[in-house]
């Protein structure tokens, strides 16, 4: 296993490289309040035919903290900034809990680089809501 770091939207961002020399690559995103240390399984038994990416979200594990508070957009974006540092395209991409709604964003973000997602417990995007839609639950709610 081969640990990394790259600076990436303010913070330095731990990542480990392991696995197959050859192969298709498989990005493994932890859950929140976590490290990738809870994918080393995963890592181990994937790492037989795929080279394996592991990052440490920033503020989880061996990563620094973001300089501010940051959405689910810029964890995101640390994950594209180190995929292309890697040269890594079209990953499976597994994500647990929080990481599998940083997953989805970047499926729906870069749909050309993801060969598949693999989804566990995953937290998903949540989506806008209007004025009309928390109007009509509530009123709905305060009749019933």
């Amino acid at each position: 296993m081969k640990e990394k770091f790259l600076h990436s939207q303010g913070c330095v961002v731990r990542y480990t490289i392991s696995g197959a020399s050859q192969g298709p690559w498989i990005v493994l995103l932890h859950g929140w309040g976590c490290s990738a240390d809870t994918m080393v399984s995963i890592g181990q038994i994937a790492g037989s035919t795929h080279r394996v990416l592991a990052i440490d979200f920033p503020g989880h594990g061996g990563s620094e903290e973001p300089p501010g508070i940051w959405g689910v957009e810029e964890y995101t974006q640390a994950v594209s900034d180190i995929m292309e540092h890697e040269n890594i395209l079209r990953p499976v991409m597994l994500g647990h809990s929080f990481g599998g709604r940083v997953c989805i964003l970047f499926a729906s973000m870069y749909p050309d680089n993801v060969e598949k997602l693999v989804l566990v417990d995953a937290a998903g995007i949540k989506p806008r809501r209007t004025l009309r839609y928390y109007v009509k639950v509530y009123s709905f709610k305060a009749m019933k």
